[in-house]
């Protein structure tokens, strides 16, 4: 287990170019989470953070840092895209160190989210009487990375994607992941259709009929990781739900206007205390404003990039809003 103040110890199998890399997304780490959690330790809320940064650049061939390393046919990324401004055809993300401080502040400020010290020994989220683990999504996942980095850090964790070379190059990684310990087998490539197995609060993210976003692989829970599952297709479709989702994330520079509409509809039936996180801010009255979050992204040169952070507010709270609002309109209109 690797914690800030620890030595790094990577196996001596994955050699010093690995350590190297490893060694330098933790220094990234640092500094972004200390510019937006001065007053805090990161072993607190993330103590297998080298261990997760190690295995994530294993699986991404050591370049999990470096959005152009992974090469994909961008002509059928175009075709596939053909007559949607050539929206495909763009591509930026977060980085991983930008996402795993992005993380631990989506678990310091989701309420529901509990560390279990004595019995799991990870994070968990109490549905009733069952326990389970905290849920992530990355809607508009890429090649995957914030997803799997996710699981790593402890969440099932699920992602969706429109560009299928994309989406095959996640599912290499992904089998990469699994075929580290001999679990391969748990990864399943689908073309369409399928549902496949996950735990669940990633039911209602299953495929009903071969319009809806199709499960193209997924990874089961360790130990000493969560779920992972990966989905061709639109997160604005009327089958997606997010309604128990823990923490959602989506780099929503390029999504319209009709689209963020979509995505605040859903998220305001997610479960008060929730965290999103989002280049655009979600509408509605359902969502409290926590602040902006400054960090790095592979468009941005290094520089920091503000992302909001929003909370599913209280139904109480809503009803106040949405009443406040009525009270509004009748005024003007009077």
């Amino acid at each position: 287990m690797l914690c800030l103040g620890e030595t790094l110890n990577v196996s001596e199998a994955s050699g010093s170019g690995s350590r190297d890399v490893v060694r330098a997304m933790m220094d990234d780490f640092r500094v972004v989470r200390s510019n937006i959690m001065p007053e805090t330790n990161a072993e607190e809320a993330l103590p297998t953070i080298g261990r997760a940064f190690e295995s994530l650049s294993q699986a991404y061939g050591g370049a999990a840092s470096a959005a152009d390393a992974i090469s994909v046919d961008e002509e059928e990324v175009r075709r596939q895209f053909q007559g949607h401004n050539g929206l495909g055809s763009v591509y930026g993300e977060l980085l991983p160190t930008s996402a795993a401080a992005l993380m631990e502040f989506a678990l310091r400020h989701n309420p529901n989210i509990v560390w279990d010290g004595e019995v799991h020994h990870r994070y968990e989220v109490k549905d009733g009487n069952t326990e389970r683990r905290p849920s992530f999504l990355d809607l508009g996942m890429g090649f995957g990375k914030i997803s799997v980095l996710a699981a790593l850090l402890g969440f099932d964790s699920g992602g969706y994607e429109l560009a299928r070379p994309r989406i095959r190059a996640a599912c290499r990684a992904l089998g990469r992941l699994g075929g580290g310990s001999g679990e391969s087998s748990l990864v399943e490539q689908r073309t369409g259709g399928g549902e496949g197995a996950g735990p669940s609060w990633l039911k209602q993210h299953r495929a009903e009929h071969f319009s809806v976003p199709t499960q193209s692989c997924a990874l089961g829970a360790r130990n000493d990781r969560g779920q992972v599952s990966f989905f061709e297709g639109s997160f604005t479709h009327e089958k997606v739900s997010l309604e128990d989702t823990d923490v959602v994330f989506t780099d929503s520079v390029l999504w319209d206007g009709s689209t963020m509409r979509a995505l605040g509809e859903k998220a305001s039936r997610m479960k008060p205390g929730s965290i999103i996180v989002s280049y655009k801010p979600f509408p509605g009255d359902s969502f409290d404003n926590l602040q902006s979050l400054t960090l790095p992204t592979s468009w941005s040169g290094g520089q920091g990039v503000n992302f909001f952070v929003q909370q599913v507010a209280a139904k109480e709270a809503k009803n106040l809003r949405r009443a406040a609002r009525e009270r509004r309109r009748e005024r003007i209109a009077g």
